[in-house]
């Protein structure tokens, strides 16, 4: 029975499992526009670039709207299996019970969860903002500002929150060779756009006052948690300095530069 969307609350949990062809056919109607959260004694079956088996045990499956599939145990922040957005799930019975079935079909994957004892099934309309992080990159510009020697052994602090036509750099620094560094600092994952905005900044000081003050390079330095492929690509032409901000956890330096000048 296909039932009208509108009328599925906002969340909710479902109590009655005797009819399991009926809670087949609900769950598949939850899952197109509710994220599930069920906690079932179940086998786990893997079947794609490898294969992999799960015995039955107590777990938690998450299914999206999207297609995201969590499967968690009782331990640890990893998921034990799980697909990617843009998989297809749906409910069927199998030997009697509830089986989910999770298909990434660009890359023939398919992870099937037979249910044995189905303990909790719930259901929620969850919103998809993002979150906001704060502090973090001033939390970072500041510790680099105290401690330039991260950047360059030897470095010293000429300004933070430089002003120029295309923006405000984060930090620059000069090191004992006279060479100047520009870093740039993100929260998230810099792509393309982050290493265009570094390369400009880099421009502007070349053609700028600085130039007639006898430093010999001027070099771009991005900290961020991660770099995109073609992020990594126009980095290494243009000769930019990458450090991980995660490895700020323990700041010592010689951890820091995963690229370096040649």
């Amino acid at each position: 029975m296909r039932r009208d969307q509108s009328n599925f609350d906002v969340y909710g949990a479902i109590t009655d499992f005797s009819d399991i062809n009926d809670l087949s056919s609900l769950i598949n109607d939850l899952i197109k526009t509710r994220t599930l959260i069920i906690v079932a004694r179940c086998r786990v079956i893997y079947h794609g670039r490898a294969s992999s088996i799960g015995d039955p045990a107590v777990r938690l499956i998450i299914i999206k709207p999207d297609g995201s599939l969590i499967i968690h145990e009782g331990t640890g922040r990893e998921p034990v299996n799980w697909q990617p957005p843009g998989s297809v799930c749906t409910a069927s019975i199998d030997d009697s019970s509830i089986a989910l079935r999770c298909v990434r079909k660009k890359y023939g994957e398919e992870v099937k969860i037979y249910i044995e004892d189905l303990q909790i099934l719930a259901y929620a309309k969850l919103d998809n903002i993002g979150i906001k992080i704060f502090g973090r990159e001033k939390d970072l510009r500041d510790l680099v500002a105290s401690n330039p020697s991260y950047i360059a052994k030897d470095a010293s602090l000429i300004g933070v929150e430089w002003s120029t036509p295309y923006g405000t750099i984060d930090i620059v620094l000069k090191d004992s060779n006279n060479n100047i560094y520009i870093v740039e600092i993100k929260n998230e994952k810099a792509d393309v756009s982050a290493i265009m905005q570094l390369k400009r900044y880099v421009e502007y000081f070349s053609k700028s006052r600085f130039r007639e003050r006898n430093f010999r390079n001027i070099i771009g330095v991005i900290i961020a948690p991660e770099l995109t492929e073609r992020a990594k690509h126009i980095l290494n032409q243009e000769k930019f300095i990458y450090i991980d901000s995660k490895k700020f956890r323990d700041a010592k330096r010689s951890d820091l530069l995963k690229y370096t000048i040649k």
